[in-house]
């Protein structure tokens, strides 16, 4: 019987960079979505969308970490997590890449420790922590220094954005 328990993690890209969220925030994945646009939102916020679940305010994280995207104007994947217990949010991505398996026992998912010179915390504060998939394999060159960004979706969508997302949900409804 293995101890090992496997997390699994949905990989997408933001830009060149490549990026994970732990599989238990996430209801599934579109394509192709239509989005309705709501007035006043921040620029971060691109409307709502209806899904099976509930209406979902969508957000661009291209525009939440200010990545220069080639599909800048495309929405080619929204991944709709839950946060809380009953509330759904689009996040825009780029391109969805696969799903992977972390052994939670292997500790393989570093914390992201820096020096106060080298990145601010406001810039780290959604980073739960870094992977690197390929660091036993040395056949693989190129997948050597691949670095998977894993997200901590609860501090991703803080307070303050859940409010702004909750204000967007209600004016759906009226």
């Amino acid at each position: 019987m293995n101890k090992n328990k496997l997390n699994q993690y949905v990989v997408f890209k933001l830009g060149k960079e490549i990026y994970a969220i732990n599989i238990e925030y996430i209801v599934r994945i579109l394509s192709d979505e239509k989005i309705r646009s709501v007035p006043n939102t921040s620029g971060e916020i691109k409307g709502i969308i209806h899904t099976e679940e509930d209406i979902a305010p969508v957000m661009d994280l291209r525009v939440k970490f200010n990545i220069k995207s080639e599909k800048k104007e495309q929405i080619p994947f929204i991944i709709i997590c839950r946060v809380q217990t009953d509330y759904v949010v689009g996040l825009i991505v780029d391109e969805v890449i696969e799903v992977i398996e972390i052994p939670d026992e292997e500790k393989q998912i570093k914390d992201l420790k820096l020096g106060t010179n080298t990145m601010s915390s406001k810039s780290t504060e959604y980073i739960q922590g870094i992977y690197r998939p390929n660091r036993d394999k040395h056949d693989e060159e190129d997948k050597q220094d691949e670095l998977f960004i894993v997200l901590n979706v609860n501090k991703l969508l803080g307070l303050e954005s859940l409010e702004e997302l909750n204000q967007l949900k209600e004016s759906a409804n009226d």
